[in-house]
C-alpha cells in the first residue's frame, strides 16, 4: 500500500509542469501573422521570462515533492531540463509561418528559469524549520 502511495505522488509532483511545457508548447507552435496586438516593448522577451520562470518554479518544486532532491541537485536537472525544452521550443519555431528562432528568446528562456530556480529556493527549499516547529507549535 505504502509503495502504491509513494507511485502517485511522484507521477501526480509532474502533473502541472507538463500541462504548463504543454500550454508553452501549443503557445510556441501557434503561427503568427502580420503586426503583435501588444504594444508593449519587448513583450515577447517578457512572456519567454515569465512563461519560463513558471516552469521552473513548478519543476523545483516536482523535484522537491516527488524525489526529496537537494536543491542543487534539483536546480541543475531544471536547468538542463528546462534550457533544453526552451533551446527545442526556439528550434521548432523556425518551421511555424510567421514564427523564428530567435537567440534572445533562448536567453528569455533561460534567465525565466534562474528566477525560477531563485523563487522554488525561497518556497521549498529556504525555508526556516525553526519558524515552522513555533507555528505548529503555536497552531
Amino acid at each position: 500500500m505504502d509503495n502504491r502511495i509513494t507511485y502517485h505522488r511522484h507521477v501526480f509532483a509532474w502533473v502541472f509542469p507538463i500541462v504548463w511545457a504543454s500550454v508553452i508548447l501549443a503557445l510556441s507552435l501557434l503561427p503568427l501573422s502580420g503586426q503583435s496586438v501588444f504594444t508593449v516593448k519587448h513583450f515577447d522577451k517578457i512572456s519567454h521570462f515569465i512563461e519560463y520562470a513558471v516552469l521552473s518554479l513548478l519543476m523545483v518544486r516536482s523535484f522537491r515533492h516527488a524525489g526529496s532532491l537537494p536543491f542543487a541537485k534539483s536546480s541543475l536537472f531544471t536547468l538542463i531540463l528546462g534550457g533544453g525544452y526552451g533551446i527545442l521550443m526556439e528550434l521548432a519555431q523556425r518551421f511555424v509561418p510567421g514564427r523564428d528562432a530567435n537567440l534572445h528568446d533562448a536567453a528569455a528562456n533561460i534567465a525565466g528559469l534562474a528566477f525560477g530556480i531563485i523563487l522554488g529556493k525561497l518556497f521549498y527549499y529556504g525555508r526556516n524549520k525553526t519558524v515552522q516547529r513555533v507555528i505548529v507549535r503555536q497552531g
